[in-house]
Order: structure tokens, then sequence, then C-alpha cells
């Protein structure tokens, strides 16, 4: 019995400090499982970072504050994770975890939002004066590339974040877009005339908006009776 006794009080503290480790353990397997799902979004926010300077001028309202914020505070709580060393700190960690998720998906959501203003501003019009250019026998080629760009833009927009490959090919797609508004100034496609074509694609063109610049390039192509011409003025009376 006195022999049951001693060994019963040599595992005493055994008990205890086991039933730490196993504490211990159990909260270091959790806050593994919520680090671990973390990892998609990491990844999509290291991708991003990739072409976060594309979209400098293309923030909205409080866009760009709540994005800065937001990476804030994933850098302190990936700190807090980092440093997580006893088990309430790595219990903590699925708190921190979930706000964290949160962030990335506000930082994520408010980048796609700029990624796609981004892409509208490089085409434009670019889609709209691709398909009415392609009906003109001297412009027909440069609406053809109007529509490859347009077409480039519109893959490019779904792409959130973009690879590193797609930062490049965005690249591209500014260039030629570029040299296609260079092309435009060449036939005579000024500032009105665009405007004219692209409310004409619209069908949305008003008598107003013929001026000279425009009446003369319509001339040129012997168009005078093709385009179909509101009398009414676009927009509030």
């Amino acid at each position: 019995m006195s022999d049951q006794l001693e060994l019963l009080e040599k595992l005493i503290p055994q008990i205890a400090q086991a039933r730490t480790q196993e504490l211990f353990g159990e909260a270091l397997q959790d806050a593994w499982k919520y680090s671990q799902e973390l990892l998609p979004g990491i990844e999509r926010l290291e991708r991003w970072n990739k072409s976060i300077h594309l979209l400098k001028a293309f923030w909205e309202a409080e866009e760009e504050f709540e994005v800065i914020e937001a990476l804030r505070n994933l850098q302190s709580a990936g700190e807090k994770m980092a440093a997580a060393r006893d088990s309430n700190q790595l219990a903590a960690i699925r708190s921190t975890a979930t706000v964290a998720k949160t962030r990335m998906e506000t930082v994520l959501r408010d980048g796609y939002r700029a990624w796609q203003r981004r892409i509208h501003a490089d085409t434009g019009s670019i889609e709209s004066l691709g398909a009415l250019l392609s009906e003109f026998a001297d412009t027909r080629d440069l609406g053809c590339r109007m529509a490859s760009v347009a077409s480039r833009g519109a893959e490019l927009v779904s792409q959130f974040p973009p690879t590193e490959e797609q930062v490049q090919a965005h690249g591209k797609l500014l260039e030629d877009a570029i040299a296609i508004r260079q092309k435009l100034a060449e036939i005579g496609a000024g500032a009105s005339v665009e405007a004219f074509l692209i409310a004409l694609a619209n069908e949305e063109a008003t008598l107003d908006m013929a001026d000279d610049a425009v009446l003369e390039w319509i001339r040129k192509r012997k168009s005078d009776r093709r385009f179909r011409i509101s009398l009414d003025r676009v927009g509030p009376r």
C-alpha cells in the first residue's frame, strides 16, 4: 500500500505537467489550422503586390485609406501570430486569423475594383469605336486592332490579382492602346470626331455633335446618309 502511495505522489506532478503539454499541443494544432486557412489569401496578396503600382490613380472615395489600414492590421496580426509562445497566445490566433481573413477580403475587393477602373481607363471606348471603324474600308484594319485590344482588356479585367505574366501583358496592352489612339489622330479622328463616333456606336449621336471636323470626316468616307443622328440633345434639358 505504501509503495502505491509513493508511486501516486510521484505521478501527481507529472499528471499536471502532461495536461499542460496536452493543452499546449491542442492549442498549437488549432493555431496551425487557422494559420493554414490564411495561406490562399496571403498568396493572392503577394501576387497583388506586383501590380499595386498600377492602381495608384484609380482608388475611389475611402478605398485607398481602407486598403492601407487593412494592410497595417494584417502586418500586426502576422506579428502577433508569429510571436505566440504559450497556450493562451496560441488560442488567440483563432480570432486573430478570423479578423485577418476579413481584412484580406477588403484589400482584395477594393483592389479588384481599382483594377477594373484601370483597365477601363486604358481601353476606354476602344471596343465601341473598333466595331464602328471596322465598317469602313480605310479604317477596317484599325477597327480589327481595336477589337483585339478590347478583347485582351476584357480577359485581363477578370484576372485579379494579375500574375507577373499578366502584368506584362497589361503593359503591352497599354502600348497598343496608345498606338491606336495615335493612329486615330493620324486619320483625322480628333477629340470631337472620336466623341461623335463613340456616341454613334452607342446610338446616342445628336446633330449638335456634328461640328466641321465631324462633317469632314464623314464626307471623306462618303457616309453622309449612313448614320442615324437624333435631333435631341443627350442629357438633361
